[in-house]
């Protein structure tokens, strides 16, 4: 099912605030005013990847809102956050936590988790089932990554690419390449400039220009040492009994696939699907697909209710 819609535009930031800091989120779908928001009806909150911004989920979100309120937010230290990160499991959990109840007080959630993201909503769910009615994971980064050596590789490769880009921000490389829609950071840059208007574009190209020079090394060197924390935790034999959804690109080597599958495998209530293409940011190029996998997670909560 393809989607015909505008060109996205850019949503007005909103603030909340979680243990003294200032979080800046986007909101989109039915308002308090429009719309009585009902407690039950649960709330999706995108997580974006590490060293990512909120902006990419732009397209996504817009489209989301027909169905949901839908919430994105910039992790302490990343975009329009205060703060600085953090490499602690229990500092990220506790900041989606937080978010959580000062953006959505007394509403379920579907997670909604791309990579990193995808990594921070399992443990989550595990922590706090009560509060999660699903999940969709986008090549969610697999807690098992520090212990393939061909992914750590890989991964590290990616670290240095991104600071390699950053020494280089102060020179105007990073706009260049945006000028050229060849950024080695999103290889699918002009598919989905495509799907922006002018003040969008502008507005993701400066975000992203941002994250080079702020926080998006430090949050990459986080993942490592985060996903170590996560195996430890999600080591477990029992899960919460929740719709999932996992969908997995061929952007990495095998390995990746069969980690996803055994993520899958985990779960009572998942199904995995595969991209087919070597996209590795899925709600960026595959917008289609990632609206179709979180409403049907939204389906499925709304019939287990109905029961």
């Amino acid at each position: 099912m393809a989607f015909a819609t505008d060109p996205a535009r850019t949503l007005p930031a909103s603030e909340a605030t979680v243990a003294g800091r200032r979080i800046r989120y986007f909101e989109a779908g039915p308002s308090s005013a429009a719309v009585p928001r009902r407690t039950d009806t649960p709330v999706v909150v995108l997580l974006t990847g590490a060293g990512d911004t909120v902006s990419s989920w732009l397209p996504v979100q817009t489209r989301l809102a027909r169905r949901a309120r839908v919430l994105a937010y910039d992790r302490s230290g990343m975009g329009g956050s205060s703060g600085s990160g953090s490499d602690r499991l229990d500092d990220l959990v506790a900041e989606l936590e937080g978010f959580i109840d000062a953006a959505a007080p007394g509403s379920s959630c579907v997670l909604v988790g791309h990579s990193f993201g995808g990594l921070l909503a399992r443990v989550f769910a595990q922590r706090f089932p009560h509060r999660v009615a699903g999940l969709v994971l986008l090549d969610a980064t697999p807690d098992r990554l520090a212990e393939s050596a061909v992914l750590r590789r890989g991964f590290g490769l990616f670290v240095l690419l991104g600071a390699l880009v950053r020494a280089l921000a102060p020179v105007g490389l990073v706009r260049a390449l945006f000028r050229l829609g060849a950024s080695p950071l999103y290889p699918d840059q002009r598919h989905f400039e495509s799907m922006l208007d002018d003040g969008a574009r502008r507005s993701w190209r400066s975000e992203v220009e941002r994250e080079v020079r702020g926080g998006m090394v430090p949050e990459l060197r986080s993942v490592l040492p985060v996903s170590r924390e996560a195996r430890r935790e999600l080591a477990v034999s029992s899960f919460p009994a929740v719709p999932v959804t996992l969908v997995t690109s061929s952007t990495y080597p095998a390995v990746w696939i069969r980690l996803h599958e055994e993520i899958a495998r985990r779960y009572a209530r998942s199904r995995h699907l595969l991209t087919g293409d070597r996209s590795h940011y899925i709600h960026m190029r595959n917008v289609d697909l990632t609206v179709e996998a979180v409403e049907d997670v939204l389906a499925a909560v709304d019939a287990a209710e109905a029961h």
